[in-house]
C-alpha cells in the first residue's frame, strides 16, 4: 500500500450526498447506515477543505441526528 500525503490531494471540493432523503428512506437499517455516513464525512473532512451539501439534505431528522451528537 503506498503511503499519500493529503496536502498533494488538490481539486474541488467534495459534494457530499448521503443524506439525500431517497437514500435514508430506502435503506432498511438506519443504524448501519448512519455509522456508514459518519465515516464517509470523517474521511471527506480530513481529505478536503470544502464539503458542499444541498440545504435540502440537511432538514431531514436523519441528519439532525448526527449533527446534534457531535456537538
Amino acid at each position: 500500500m503506498k503511503r499519500i500525503n493529503p496536502n498533494i490531494l488538490v481539486g474541488p471540493r467534495s459534494y457530499f450526498t448521503s443524506f439525500d432523503y431517497r437514500i435514508v428512506k430506502r435503506s432498511k437499517n438506519l443504524d448501519f447506515l448512519k455509522r456508514e455516513v459518519e465515516r464517509k464525512l470523517k474521511l471527506l473532512l480530513l481529505i478536503k477543505s470544502q464539503i458542499t451539501c444541498a440545504a435540502s439534505h440537511l432538514t431531514s431528522t436523519f441528519a439532525y441526528e448526527i449533527f446534534k451528537e457531535t456537538l
